[in-house]
């Protein structure tokens, strides 16, 4: 280091110190700012659901062979339940939109723009689209699941600790429910198809094939309509949070001070250059 740099740099330390006063009270102002700041922020309260999936009775490989060879085209993965379909499901808006209608939604939604006397909205022009209310919706809950335990996470944050709890669990109950009608209208229609195709075919392999194929559909359907857990099993059930999940008003008040603190830095920095001449 040259002597110029040595003197540049004692100068730029004895300014530092002279100007300490700023470096103490220009970052404890920010973080006073941010901790005023943080109590503004609406608070957030976050539920989570643990989930797996029931496991359905598989088709035999034997069976499986036997109706590829016989009806050709036949899958087997169109019998089998899709865990991704249902998570997918979950998100979907129109699992949303079904969510908010049957369960009245609307006044949890938007509370400023409900008037609950009138059971309407306050202004006819400040009604959110279709489009915005099930994206509101949507957005206050995920569904994540864990490759390697085969675990589902269904995580709902709302600012109603309570609100969160049920939300949670309407959301459980109604994947199951509509899983279950879907499976029995999906069950009732195919058995209703392959009681024609039994009457149109003369071959004893394939009505046999057919046969079985009804049994293991009417099987479904009791199973679905009988079960208590049909889609996903609660591993660890949704309770009422005590604390707020946002804002950490701790994190926002110690970011705020050394927000403060670089930014003074970066200032007294660049006005003892600017003083020098160098920049």
């Amino acid at each position: 280091m040259s002597e110029v740099e040595e003197v540049r740099f004692r100068d730029l330390f004895v300014f530092y110190l002279q100007k300490k006063i700023s470096f103490i009270s220009y970052p404890l102002l920010m973080a006073i700012i941010a901790a005023l700041y943080s109590y503004t922020i609406t608070p957030i309260y976050s539920v989570q659901v643990t989930l797996v999936a029931v496991e359905k009775e598989p088709f035999s490989s034997s069976f499986a062979s036997q109706l590829g060879n016989t009806i050709p085209g036949f899958s087997v993965a169109q019998e089998a339940t899709n865990l991704g379909t249902k998570l997918a499901q979950m998100e979907s808006r129109v699992f949303a939109e079904r969510i908010i209608k049957k369960y009245k939604l609307l006044p949890l939604l938007y509370p400023k723009l409900w008037d609950e006397d009138k059971n309407n909205w306050k202004k006819a022009d400040e009604v959110p689209s279709p489009y915005y209310i099930q994206k509101r919706f949507r957005e206050s809950y995920s569904v994540k699941r864990d490759l390697k335990s085969g675990l589902v996470f269904l995580n709902v944050d709302w600012d109603d600790p309570k609100i969160a709890k049920d939300w949670a669990d309407m959301l459980v109950s109604e994947i199951d429910e509509y899983s279950r009608q879907e499976d029995i209208l999906d069950g009732e229609k195919g058995i209703e198809f392959l009681n024609q195709e039994i009457q149109n075919t003369s071959s004893a392999a394939i009505r046999s094939v057919l046969t079985g194929l009804i049994e293991r559909k009417a099987n479904k359907i009791t199973l679905a309509k009988t079960s208590t857990s049909y889609v996903f099993k609660v591993v660890d059930p949704a309770f009422e949070p005590e604390l707020r999940s946002w804002p950490r008003r701790r994190f926002i008040t110690t970011l705020g001070f050394f927000v403060g603190l670089a930014g003074i830095f970066s200032y007294l920095t660049f006005s003892f250059f600017r003083q020098k001449e160098i920049i």
